[in-house]
């Protein structure tokens, strides 16, 4: 892990508060323009998906919520799953990268993890319509929404086999743990975000961060790690 003082990293912003461009002639560019128009349509396919699932969503819907008209939607998408998973790429993608960026300044994995967990539960917490619309409806879409789905936990996967290292030498590991572990703890946050608890998964952070530890470590030792990492804050 990167030495330097640990970041205060916030939720990141998926897409800015974009406003319906005004009629008729105005100054904005043609490239701002097809920006502003894809980011609206991606925000409102997830919201829409967020709120009424995946498979009842219709481009229309889309549209409606989105303010563009059905042309403009198909000069950027060619159909309701090619828009549904660019704005899941576009989502999961800022999602690492915040993640990621969480993890600079801390010396030990434990408080890398910590770190990580804490921006993540706290993005799902603040935007529960995306979170459902990406961490719950990806499987609705079919065999290339796994695909997208599996691609973007390789990271998160790849981020706990760094943690073999905190494990004694003699320790066997199995060599699923880290997918293991990524899909428990994901799995766990899903049922609260289908459940409408979304704002209370911040609360899962220390009941999470020690399944991540007992693997390597144990029980034992994941509690006086936890307890340890409390008494420093």
């Amino acid at each position: 892990m990167p030495t330097d003082s640990p970041a205060t990293v916030e939720v990141p912003v998926f897409f800015e508060d974009l406003k319906r461009l005004p009629p008729g002639r105005h100054s904005i560019a043609v490239e701002e323009v097809v920006r502003q128009q894809r980011m609206r349509l991606m925000a409102a396919m997830l919201d829409a998906v967020g709120e009424q699932g995946y498979i009842a969503t219709s481009v229309a819907d889309v549209l409606s919520r989105a303010g563009i008209s059905r042309r403009t939607f198909y000069e950027h998408f060619s159909d309701k799953e090619d828009c549904y998973l660019q704005a899941y790429d576009h989502v999961t993608s800022m999602l690492f990268q915040t993640v990621a960026d969480s993890f600079v300044g801390h010396r030990r994995w434990q408080d890398a993890m910590r770190a990580g967990l804490d921006v993540f539960l706290r993005t799902v917490a603040v935007n529960p319509r995306f979170a459902r619309a990406c961490l719950v409806e990806i499987l609705t879409v079919g065999p290339e929404g796994v695909r997208r789905r599996d691609a973007s936990l390789t990271p998160f996967q790849q981020f706990f086999e760094m943690a073999r290292e905190l494990a004694p030498a003699e320790a066997s590991i199995p060599e699923t743990v880290s997918e293991t572990l990524v899909g428990g703890i994901l799995e766990t946050i899903c049922a609260r975000v289908m459940r409408d608890e979304a704002d209370r998964v911040p609360e899962l952070l220390d009941q999470l961060m020690f399944w991540g530890l007992v693997p390597f470590v144990g029980p034992v030792e994941a509690n006086l790690a936890l307890a340890e990492m409390a008494a420093s804050r």
